[in-house]
């Protein structure tokens, strides 16, 4: 059995063969060979929102290489209406829960308010970029569909970010390479120093856990 590299959100295409990565299609561009992900970004809600965008978005999540919905989220650090926020979230989930497809999450200072989202929906959230405090990580992983993504921010971490991500076990964690510089490669080596566990160990179970998020039969 072949084990890859998984790279659950980035903004390239995969650069090496050994690597399985979805890319970032935003709202549109979903015309690519290869797996990506589409839904409406909290920062383009402003610009984009419309009842004619979001059903094209819901025609885009049945083409064969859509794989994930999003990214989709609340962020509190940004002026558009949270309210709204939540409301185009709500249909990001419902679209979950009709295709069986996971979400890939951008959340910035919001995991209480997204909580009741998580905890109403069989839909699986895929927290891109997660940065949660030790705390906010216990009260997530009471939820089976929760899962916890760490990429470029494991080269600029404090204390309390590396308690947090020693918390969250193996079994819920992937990785991810978003837009930053780093390849997965340099990400899995720098998650292993981090738990101190060998990064063909890492390799393997993130490989699983991908398959059985996304029902594959990967070989």
């Amino acid at each position: 059995m072949t084990e890859y590299y998984i790279n659950i959100h980035t903004h390239r295409k995969a650069p090496y063969e050994d690597e399985i990565s979805i890319r970032n299609a935003y709202h549109r561009h979903t015309d690519m060979q290869y797996p990506v992900s589409c839904g409406l970004h909290p920062w383009l809600i402003d610009r984009f929102y419309s009842h004619e965008l979001m059903s094209q978005i819901e025609l885009n999540l049945k083409q064969e290489n859509v794989w994930a919905i999003g990214e989709c989220g609340l962020d509190k650090a940004i002026q558009t209406d949270l309210e709204l926020q939540k409301s185009v979230l709500q249909t990001h989930v419902n679209w979950a829960e009709m295709t069986g497809k996971p979400l890939v999450i951008h959340c910035v200072r919001a995991y209480h308010e997204l909580v009741p989202f998580i905890k109403n929906s069989q839909a699986i959230f895929l927290l891109h970029g997660y940065k949660g405090s030790d705390e906010q990580s216990k009260q997530l992983l009471k939820y089976d569909n929760v899962f916890f993504s760490f990429g470029k921010h494991l080269f600029q971490t404090d204390e309390a970010y590396v308690k947090s991500i020693k918390t969250i076990p193996l079994e819920r964690t992937l990785l991810e390479t978003d837009n930053s510089n780093y390849t997965i490669r340099e990400i899995y080596t720098q998650y292993a120093l981090f738990k101190q566990l060998d990064e063909e160990v890492i390799k393997k179970q993130l490989y699983l856990t991908f398959a059985d998020i996304f029902k594959l039969n990967l070989r």
